[in-house]
């Protein structure tokens, strides 16, 4: 699930704009600002924006192959919850832990846990 997949639009019009890079023992903790205008908005509800659970498994995956250096898609997505609608307007945290072939993933925003899942490469 590539987050530029199925859209003749480019990549970064899909993908969070990426404010730094912070390592952890284990991964990495990406700082993220959600431009409004991305394609995943569109429809997606003119009144209150908000962001799919898809795009979020986008990033997760797009970044954990970016990061862990994946050459592959995961071959399974497993305990994925989404637990607040993710704001527009707060600066997004996304943290990506690895064990082995396992790629745990938390987006947070101002402390509180937005969505959270496992990759499985």
């Amino acid at each position: 699930m590539r987050a530029d997949a199925g859209s003749t639009s480019s990549p970064a019009a899909r993908l969070p704009e990426l404010r730094n890079r912070q390592p952890l023992p284990d991964g990495v903790r990406l700082h993220l600002a959600i431009p409004p205008n991305l394609v995943w908005f569109r429809g997606h509800f003119p009144s209150r924006p908000v962001l799919p659970g898809v795009a979020q498994i986008a990033w997760a995956v797009f970044y954990a192959r970016e990061h862990f250096d994946f050459g592959h898609d995961p071959v399974s997505i497993g305990r994925v919850k989404f637990l607040e609608t993710v704001p527009l307007d707060k600066a997004l945290l996304l943290d990506l832990h690895r064990e082995e072939n396992r790629v745990s993933w938390q987006f947070l925003a101002d402390a509180a846990l937005l969505s959270r899942g496992r990759l499985n490469f």
